[in-house]
């Protein structure tokens, strides 16, 4: 719970540099459609009032869709980047306190009853060898209490919850392991005392260090393994020449047990008694060793369980850490796909708002056209209005007392002649340079159309790879299930092939958010091409507007 309420304001801390960018390139571009608003308003006054109302309207409208789209991209921006920084990814919920307390009270129990059974066992191992009677007297009942104390409960969730139970069973473990200690040291010591008696040492013990491992051991008891281990070893060198004549006496007595050329009845029914004492002890020997063997395979099962629990536990643990990170990530993935849903629709729109300023232009151009062909009209009336005036001119210049009125008149009609001329060269070359222009910028709206339809081809890739990685994730989620025993194996592979699709998304939305840049910078390019063209012919329309008049 802490860690999922710190990433939030993490967010917010790394993400604030980005804002005040957002909101100036969206301030500047708002400038830009206003002047271009205003532009156009003028432009198209010779259309009239309503028209220019339907005009000014449109441009609002795609000034507010290029805003929100502005808003959306600047908003992906801060998500993309707290999903880059190493700060959010640390904050990832992990393991909270109370699974590694409870971890560690379950080790202690279990490592004291590895403890005990490892002594047990090792008890077990060397009785098998020893001769002595009185070891053998207390076997059941030892295996009858040590199957009472590695049954009881090992942790605080077995017991109740209940602490007092919990240290009593504590205790009772430690007393358990006191007491398997002080048998194996009474029973190595007697095996000293024998081999020392044997060879005429009195107070030495040599040792050697000997490898003994174990999943489940405290370190005294290891050390304390290594010990017996190598006193085992000493004990049977020294026995080895007593083992060497063990079946000649054997032999002997078989020997003995096969004669039977007496005659006395006594002496038979004497062997016949003594082959049944060897038969009961040979008998009591092997039941002697599958005792061993039983309270062996109890003590091996009971490791297992513990084994089996301790695997479990690391098990559960591993899962709801792969639940968390799931969870942690499965809402960011889906905002993540809103907002790019958000910014495609939002795209397709300002698309269409592209194609209609466009026709609005084209449209404004033919205006400009027609009027100059009604322009061409009026000029060419005026020509012939001029002619006609010049014949009067010359019917008036044969009067002698007009004709220093008709020189004037032929020398301004001329001179008006010309300069019409002159103009009417001007604004056709003019009109050649608009229409050079004119085409030109066609070419660059066909590039920023096609343009656009790339962008919107990575989108759909965009949406098709969030999709299939979704996919992908709910199926590692069902392999868990079914694959226990490599849970740690695969959901290594399944974080590093996150990590690489998460990397490889970020550098696509990189490279889209540079074609972005790039499209947004051509179409404000082409608008102050626009406001150039416009001023063009405002100029034009106010030198044919003067000449008029």
């Amino acid at each position: 719970m802490q860690s999922s309420a710190a990433s939030p304001s993490s967010q917010t801390h790394d993400t604030t540099p980005v804002v005040p960018t957002a909101s100036l390139d969206a301030s500047k571009l708002e400038e830009k459609f206003a002047a271009v608003n205003g532009d156009f308003t003028r432009g198209v006054t010779i259309k009239g009032k309503d028209d220019a109302m339907k005009l000014q309207g449109k441009v609002n409208d795609w000034r507010d869709d290029v805003s929100t789209l502005a808003t959306h991209i600047a908003a992906q921006l801060q998500f993309c980047k707290s999903l880059r920084t190493s700060k959010a990814m640390a904050l990832i919920p992990n393991t909270t306190p109370g699974d590694s307390d409870s971890q560690g009270e379950v080790d202690i129990f279990r490592l004291l009853r590895s403890d005990i059974r490892s002594l047990y066992e090792y008890r077990l191992s060397y009785l098998s060898n020893m001769t002595d009677s009185m070891h053998w007297a207390g076997l059941d009942k030892e295996a009858a209490r040590m199957k009472e104390i590695l049954d009881a409960p090992s942790t605080l969730d077995k017991t109740g919850g209940d602490p007092t139970v919990a240290f009593d069973t504590l205790l009772k473990f430690v007393m358990a392991k006191g007491d398997m200690v002080s048998k194996i040291a009474d029973d190595f010591v007697s095996k000293k005392k024998e081999v020392d008696m044997n060879n005429g040492i009195e107070d030495e013990l040599v040792l050697d260090d000997h490898s003994a491992t174990s999943m489940l051991l405290s370190r005294d008891t290891k050390l304390f393994t290594k010990l017996l281990d190598t006193f085992q070893l000493l004990y049977k060198e020294s026995r080895k020449p007593s083992n060497t004549q063990t079946p000649q006496s054997g032999d002997d007595s078989g020997g003995l047990f096969a004669s039977t050329t007496t005659a006395d009845w006594e002496g038979a029914k004497g062997l016949r008694m003594d082959e049944a004492n060897f038969t009961i002890q040979k008998l009591q020997r092997e039941v002697n060793d599958l005792k061993i063997q039983k309270a062996k395979l109890v003590s091996t099962n009971s490791q297992l369980e513990d084994n089996f629990a301790h695997m479990l536990a690391q098990f559960e643990l591993e899962k709801r850490t792969h639940q968390a990170n799931v969870q942690w990530h499965e809402p960011r993935i889906q905002k993540l796909e809103d907002e790019i849903r958000t910014s495609a629709n939002a795209l397709a729109e300002l698309r269409l708002n592209v194609d209609l300023i466009t026709n609005m232009y084209k449209k404004t151009c033919d205006d400009v056209v027609a009027y100059d062909k009604q322009k061409s009209v009026v000029a060419d009336e005026r020509d012939i209005l001029g002619q006609k005036l010049h014949d009067e001119v010359k019917k008036i210049s044969i009067l002698n007392l007009e004709l220093v009125r008709k020189d004037k008149l032929v020398m301004y009609a001329m001179g008006a002649r010309h300069e019409v001329l002159k103009c009417w060269n001007e604004t056709k070359a003019a009109l050649a340079e608009m229409t050079t222009q004119r085409d030109n910028l066609a070419a660059t709206l066909q590039d920023t159309q096609q343009s656009v339809r790339r962008l919107e081809a990575l989108l759909v890739e965009r949406d098709e790879m969030c999709v299939v990685l979704k996919r992908e994730v709910s199926e590692k989620g069902a392999a868990i299930d079914t694959l226990r025993g490599n849970i740690v194996e695969l959901q290594t592979g399944h974080e590093e092939r996150m990590l690489e699709k998460t990397k490889r998304h970020e550098e696509e939305f990189d490279k889209l958010l540079v074609k972005f840049d790039k499209t947004k910078k051509e179409l404000v390019e082409t608008v102050q091409d626009n406001i150039i063209l416009d001023g063009k012919l405002r100029a034009a329309h106010d030198r044919i507007s003067r000449f008029l008049s």
